[in-house]
């Protein structure tokens, strides 16, 4: 899926609604004293070709300066509210899980932000990217100072094959990411799990996935005793 072109507002938006809500509101703070700094420099008297030349820039800045030092806070701040909302969205699938049914129920958008709140449970710090379903890397996880790469597959019925795994491993190598990580809420074909034990990808298949999310681990002891 192609990247939609988007103003340069809109990215600093985005990049805010991908960070937690409190680095949002701290690049707003910090982008309001910066550029209230610029807006407030002092002019002098310009003479020669150079000394209006400088004033002109000087001048410039300062104008663009005051009238940014507003708009773009409140764009920070905007997208701290998004990351908020997006955080209690989160929080809300992964706590709806009761079964692997139940994931192999979510649409593929909400299949990514389930894996997701996984990973920041487990500690990761999580930035998911733009691509769409079956685009590419769908998390980038950081800890420890690696970066490991996850691609999600929501395919309830096709295996994922080893074409995927090399595919990851790939983009893994491209990335000088420290692994990656397949995930999918069906199963993997034999090729697959066989590549991926010579190449530094994790699997995480529909039974993996439920083990991990200690509610539905619950669930299914509690089932078993009845």
């Amino acid at each position: 899926m192609s990247r939609r072109r988007t103003s340069f507002l809109n990215d600093l938006m985005d990049i805010a609604e991908k960070l937690p809500w409190w680095a949002g509101v701290l690049l707003a703070i910090v982008s309001y004293i910066l550029l209230h700094r610029i807006s407030i420099i002092e002019m002098f008297p310009a003479y020669g070709g150079n000394g209006l030349e400088k004033a002109f820039y000087t001048q410039l800045a300062k104008t663009l300066a005051l009238v940014f030092q507003y708009i773009i806070p409140l764009v920070f701040c905007a997208g701290a509210l998004i990351s908020v909302k997006n955080q209690w969205n989160r929080g809300k699938i992964y706590n709806k899980q009761t079964s692997i049914d139940s994931i192999r129920q979510l649409n593929w958008r909400d299949f990514e932000q389930l894996i997701s709140e996984v990973y920041r449970k487990q500690g990761y710090q999580v930035m998911e990217t733009d691509d769409g379903p079956d685009g590419g890397v769908d998390l980038v996880l950081r800890k420890d100072g690696r970066k490991v790469l996850v691609q999600c597959k929501h395919w309830k019925k096709n295996k994922v094959g080893v074409k995927e795994v090399r595919e990851l491993n790939g983009v893994v190598a491209a990335k000088q990411a420290y692994s990656g990580i397949l995930v999918t809420s069906g199963i993997f074909t034999t090729e697959a799990v066989g590549f991926a034990k010579e190449s530094p990808i994790e699997l995480i298949d529909g039974d993996k996935l439920a083990k991990l999310i200690p509610k539905i681990e619950s669930a299914t002891e509690i089932s078993s005793l009845d």
